[in-house]
């Protein structure tokens, strides 16, 4: 009997097992593409042919499999169940009991441990979210953010590149661009490649100007890989550049980025907590306190970790933080979980929380 956990975000999907006697990471557990890439069709197949892929290969005959994917919900339910479809053969010809869930990545650690039902998941990573739920909360999940990149996604890498140039060419118009100098926009077109043989004509007193409104010019053209490309500038180099420490560059613009998210994402947290907590009693003095699971590449970071720490510390509401990083671990939990649960609990499982939070069993 065995539990495998699949956690596909913006960028990559990753995988971790589970006997019984806790989740483990086997190696090789990552994998470079990602179902929830809604642009390129041959890129969520080959994470789809993957994810099959490490099913038949266990040794265990009786296999739950969860696959927690950003960007799911009801709405998509059906393009995801198409994404399938040409796979579920070899898995029904593997010999293999096999039972198959996906849903969103939110969603599924809302349902596993250690919240089973009753908390805040948070996602700071591509595909950012905040959602809630709690057993006297009958409308279902309480939703904040999860819009994708080109709305929200204030989590993300993606969101915090581009929040760079929008804070660097505010920051140019303000001061001016005469003597302007800023390690995060040369840290910007070094990475993005911006300066061109257009600048050695532009006057100094016009240049910072020039070099940020070039960088952003370069930025909205549609390149393949663009979106990972811009969300990897982050690792290292926004959070270097954020932190304070003896001989380390810093720049005031960066740490005002992560500020930035940071502040969104505790608001979000603070009001689920507060909107959830109010169904658990009339009387605000007897009201429960919410605990909150945060997970995604970005929660990892030391620096985002401890802003965000110190952000929800406020929150009267919030019982307790705990930051995960990657949630496939905890998705083995609830595949195992589920095959060693009677029907009744297995069935409690698999239910959806509401229409929009959907949880689909493909086999």
């Amino acid at each position: 009997m065995l539990g495998m956990g699949f956690a596909s975000g913006g960028s990559h999907t990753t995988y971790a097992i589970d006997r019984g006697d806790g989740p483990v990471t086997p190696e090789g557990g990552e994998c470079g593409e990602s179902i929830a890439d809604a642009r390129d069709p041959d890129v969520r197949a080959a994470a789809v042919q993957w994810i099959v892929d490490r099913i038949i290969a266990r040794p265990e005959s009786e296999i739950c499999a969860w696959i927690g994917a950003a960007g799911f919900s009801g709405p998509a339910e059906a393009g995801f169940k198409a994404l399938f479809r040409p796979f579920l053969d070899r898995l029904a010809h593997s010999g293999k009991d096999v039972a198959l869930f996906i849903a969103n990545d939110a969603v599924s650690l809302l349902k596993a441990p250690p919240l089973n039902g009753s908390g805040i998941v948070t996602i700071v990573g591509t595909g950012s979210v905040v959602m809630g739920c709690h057993p006297r909360c009958h409308v279902g999940v309480l939703q904040r953010g999860g819009f994708e990149w080109l709305v929200s996604d204030e989590g993300s890498g993606v969101w915090m590149t581009l929040e760079c140039i929008r804070v660097v060419l505010h920051d140019i118009q303000t001061r001016g661009s005469q003597g302007y100098n800023s390690p995060l926009l040369d840290r910007l077109c070094e990475y993005f490649r911006v300066d061109s043989r257009y600048l050695s004509t532009v006057d100094r007193q016009y240049l910072a100007f020039a070099r940020a409104d070039l960088l952003a010019r370069s930025l909205s053209v549609n390149q393949p890989d663009s979106k990972k490309h811009i969300a990897n500038f982050v690792y290292p180099v926004l959070f270097d550049l954020a932190d304070v420490r003896p001989g380390q560059t810093h720049d005031p613009l960066a740490a005002e980025v992560l500020n930035r998210s940071v502040s969104i994402i505790a608001g979000h947290i603070n009001e689920i907590s507060r909107e959830l907590a109010a169904h658990t009693a009339d009387d605000a003095r007897s009201r429960e306190r919410i605990p909150v699971l945060v997970a995604g590449n970005i929660a990892k970071n030391t620096a985002y970790r401890t802003r965000l720490e110190n952000a929800v510390s406020g929150c009267p509401s919030v019982a307790s933080l705990q930051t995960i990083g990657d949630s496939a671990p905890l998705l083995a939990q609830l595949a195992h979980s589920y095959l060693d649960s009677p029907r009744g609990l297995q069935k409690a499982i698999r239910s959806s929380f509401d229409p929009l939070h959907a949880v689909s069993q493909l086999m």
